[in-house]
């Protein structure tokens, strides 16, 4: 009896162990760790890579007023009528079942047609979750694999939105933002792996601008407690055998 307790003991231990070994580092990071200074490599805060910032065509970053964020700054990117910017980050590690990565967005106007802006989160240098919003249209879209779809959040000018994504295993997602929620979603594709987030703008014009703050990456508490409570499943039903 006492060496199958202990048995399973080890074996729920190596779990964990393998667990966070895989999983993406604890992380967060806002403007503020960069005292109005953002450049390609650029690495302020904790548990991120570093930034890779791209832009072409009259499109580029900055830290400063975008008129979305709490604090009063944020990162911004900008794209102009024919440009582009994007701003890369590498998670160290990739989410896990239970982990969430998080990020305030906004935005100044935006009246281009056909312009678009967001975030995708990437495994590798494959993109697996996209939000976007695309100018002339109403609301806020998912892409998870198929075909976008609507969020029911609508576009607001000047407004902070609160965006997270939870990774729950498998093809299985929730996420929020702003008002709008979704809550064990299963992906088109398989999502897992996923290790780097990019935040762009495309073609959206002078002025108009997307910003972010506040990102980070939290585990779920209640991951270990569902390894523990397998655990003491696990010895009871050794118990019930050996009876």
């Amino acid at each position: 009896m006492k060496a199958n307790k202990m048995l399973v003991f080890v074996l729920a231990a190596i779990v964990v162990l393998v667990s966070q070994s895989f999983a993406a580092n604890l992380a967060s990071d806002k403007s503020s760790n960069y005292s109005g200074t953002w450049t390609n490599g650029s690495n302020g805060g904790t548990g991120f890579g570093l930034w890779t910032l791209s832009a072409s065509g009259g499109g580029g970053s900055y830290i400063g007023g975008t008129g979305e964020a709490p604090s009063g700054s944020s990162f911004g990117i900008y794209g102009a009528t024919s440009g582009t910017s994007t701003a890369f980050r590498a998670f160290i590690g990739s989410l896990t079942a239970g982990q969430t990565f998080s990020i305030d967005l906004g935005n100044t106007t935006i009246t281009a047609s056909g312009a678009s802006m967001g975030l995708t989160l990437f495994s590798g240098a494959t993109p697996e979750f996209t939000l976007q919003f695309t100018g002339g249209g109403a609301d806020w879209q998912l892409n998870d694999g198929g075909s976008f779809f609507n969020t029911s959040q609508g576009y607001v000018a000047n407004t902070p939105l609160l965006f997270t994504f939870t990774y729950n295993g498998g093809s299985s997602y929730s996420y929020t933002f702003g008002s709008a929620t979704g809550v064990n979603f299963t992906a088109s594709n398989p999502i897992s792996g996923l290790n780097g987030v990019n935040l762009y703008n495309n073609a959206q014009g002078s002025g108009q601008n997307l910003g972010f703050d506040n990102l980070a990456i939290v585990p779920e508490p209640s991951t270990l407690a569902l390894v523990g409570i397998s655990l003491f499943g696990a010895i009871g039903l050794i118990r019930r055998r050996k009876v």
